[in-house]
């Protein structure tokens, strides 16, 4: 019996060439794809990032946490002395004045505090001047019931960051853009304790916009930028503390991720501080220069998370906490 033909290989007969040549082409069709319709920021945040991101820390590449970030929390220890999520107009005022006598370099407050506070004194107001910043949103509708927030201040002003441009038009990269919303923080009630807000935004796309443009005259920042000690928009790039920025086709900064146990080993009890305040006693855990970030949603049960981060969900105090390390070491990716 004549004997069967041997199988041979695909690497033989000729038909390894137009195999490959199809694979490549859909790879290559599919990264165009990625690319022209915007699915590549996507792509890079919701799959790739991460897996570099989890390579990084088992690598021992992680970047630290500045040691001038601290970060208070009002976890279930303060939540129990306070009886609720809500320091008093009293506490809060003094809180602040408590912390700004050591001259942070800023206090952020990773909160909307949008509610009028209780126990409202008749007159009130911090005893040391220092940036103290809220949260805020935007809404592109008018919202009933709500005042906007005032933003009529240089914080607001694209002229304060714009350097050697005359305009944001003249800008050859795109800021995130949202013309005519509205923007809604803090209860006026705080005005005398709050200089301004930054938005708290956390994007789909897991990635954060330094600014959110409403027009040609105003923009609103991110609350971690008020950390920096210049911001510059030149014309080719976007400038923090002397260092660029590396932003995405759509004006995004990528977030410079750590796992989140280097900032539950960071975090502390803003029990201690409210007491120490209070009780008028030397606060020795904040130090000249710090920034100093309080998160208000920290308890069980009331953390803010948001999804999409490379180890899991994340509290959005700790977002905010790693753009601000990143904003005093120019670490960005």
């Amino acid at each position: 019996m004549p004997s069967e033909p041997k199988p041979r290989s695909i690497f033989l007969d000729g038909r390894s060439w137009p195999l490959f040549h199809g694979i490549a082409s859909l790879f290559l069709v599919t990264l165009f794809a990625l690319h022209w319709t915007g699915m590549d920021a996507v792509f890079d945040s919701r799959i790739s990032s991460p897996l570099l991101f989890q390579l990084r820390e088992m690598m021992g590449y992680t970047a630290p946490l500045n040691p001038r970030v601290k970060i208070l929390a009002l976890d279930d220890s303060t939540f129990s002395y306070l009886g609720g999520p809500r320091l008093s107009y009293e506490q809060m005022d003094a809180l602040l004045a408590h912390i700004a006598a050591k001259k942070p370099k800023a206090i952020l407050i990773d909160s909307l505090l949008a509610d009028t506070p209780y126990s409202m004194p008749q007159a009130a107001g911090a005893a040391v001047d220092v940036p103290v910043f809220s949260g805020s949103f935007l809404s592109d509708v008018k919202l009933k019931y709500r005042l906007e927030s005032d933003l009529s201040t240089d914080f607001y002003k694209p002229e304060s960051y714009l350097s050697n441009v005359y305009s944001i038009k003249h800008l050859n990269y795109k800021l995130d853009t949202h013309e005519g919303w509205f923007v809604y923080g803090h209860s006026r009630s705080y005005d005398s304790l709050i200089k301004g807000a930054g938005h708290i935004t956390y994007n789909r796309d897991t990635t954060i916009s330094p600014f959110y443009l409403l027009s040609d005259k105003t923009l609103i920042p991110h609350l971690s930028l008020f950390a920096a000690d210049s911001i510059k928009l030149e014309e080719d790039q976007l400038r923090i503390n002397n260092h660029e920025v590396p932003l995405t086709k759509a004006g995004r900064i990528m977030i410079n991720h750590r796992n989140p146990d280097y900032f539950y080993k960071r975090a502390m009890s803003l029990r201690f501080f409210v007491q120490r305040a209070m009780l008028k006693q030397p606060e020795p855990k904040i130090n000249e220069g710090d920034v100093v970030i309080i998160l208000f949603a920290f308890a069980t049960g009331n953390t803010d998370f948001h999804e999409g981060g490379p180890f899991g969900d994340i509290p959005g105090g700790m977002i905010i906490a790693s753009m601000v390390s990143d904003i005093l070491d120019g670490t960005w990716l």
